[in-house]
């Protein structure tokens, strides 16, 4: 039952729930997966990255992100490696079991994992045929008088 403040339905916010802002460091990568019901569902994935803040990039969280359904076709059409992107999701924590290199034992990594339940394009990649870090000569005035 979700308790009510002045006759209004609040909902109390989720520990896991996860907004931001942040950027593609992968091409989204689309599958179809089987649910437990047996159908085939769009599954995509792509890596994210995280700057503590636009001065300071050497402090980055990496992660990845999936979406199930048109949701997944939407990312994969729409979205490429560099885009920066407003994130709303759920954070889920994966736990991955790898055998040790000396194969003695199991080594257990997690991982954070964001469902992406809505986004929103922050900006584009910069295009490399205008980058002047890769040499390109700038465009000049766009209001030519002549």
């Amino acid at each position: 039952m979700q308790p009510e403040y002045y006759g209004l339905r609040v909902s109390r916010p989720d520990i896991n729930d996860f907004k931001c802002t942040c950027r593609l460091t992968t091409k989204p990568t689309i599958e179809l997966k089987k649910t437990r019901a047996a159908k085939e569902v769009p599954y995509v994935s792509f890596g994210c990255v995280l700057n503590s803040s636009p001065m300071n990039r050497k402090y980055a969280t990496f992660f990845t992100c999936f979406a199930w359904g048109k949701m997944a076709q939407e990312i994969y059409d729409r979205l490429d490696k560099g885009y920066g992107i407003y994130v709303i999701g759920k954070l889920h924590s994966v736990f991955k079991r790898t055998p040790e290199e000396s194969g003695k034992g199991v080594s257990v990594v997690m991982q954070a994992m964001i469902e992406v339940k809505e986004y929103m394009i922050a900006t584009m990649p910069y295009p490399e045929e205008l980058d002047p870090d890769k040499g390109a000569e700038p465009l000049g005035d766009p209001i030519d008088p002549a």
